[in-house]
């Protein structure tokens, strides 16, 4: 097995990995939006969503070799929020 092939299986096992924790983080975060106790707790599991969201954009991206999805994820981030003026 050379280092090439071996990297190649490293790879795909920490992309699998990656993103089954990422899926019990969606999980663990859908939970807390529904039944967060007061307002601050949903509210901050929606910005966690939204972070855990471009890591998974990040990680689909790598996974596939597309890196569009890697730049539209680098994009997402440092993006302010648009906020209504008032």
């Amino acid at each position: 097995m050379t280092f090439l092939e071996f990297s190649g299986i490293v790879l795909d096992w920490a992309l699998s990995m990656a993103l089954l924790f990422i899926g019990v983080a969606f999980a663990l975060t859908i939970f807390r939006i529904f039944k967060g106790p007061t307002l601050p707790d949903r509210v901050l599991g929606l910005d966690v969503l939204t972070a855990g969201s471009i890591g998974f954009i990040a990680i689909i991206g790598i996974d596939t070799g597309f890196t569009l999805y890697v730049d539209l994820s680098l994009i997402h981030i440092s993006e302010p929020t648009r906020q209504a003026e008032i």
